[in-house]
């Protein structure tokens, strides 16, 4: 079987293909939690915490 260089070092290229579905995988997931707002501090948060103190 013959390897491939990519980023992972040498790798065969049934690895390399699960290695690139993973990635892209990951993308996906970050991208959707990044447009329902799963990285934004300041969403909601503050407002939450005032009406307690209040």
């Amino acid at each position: 079987m013959k390897m491939i260089n990519c980023q992972y070092g040498y790798v065969s290229p049934i690895e390399l293909k699960v290695f690139s579905e993973l990635d892209r995988e990951l993308k996906q997931k970050q991208r959707r939690a990044k447009q329902h707002g799963a990285f934004n501090l300041h969403k909601g948060g503050d407002d939450h915490a005032k009406s307690k103190t209040l």
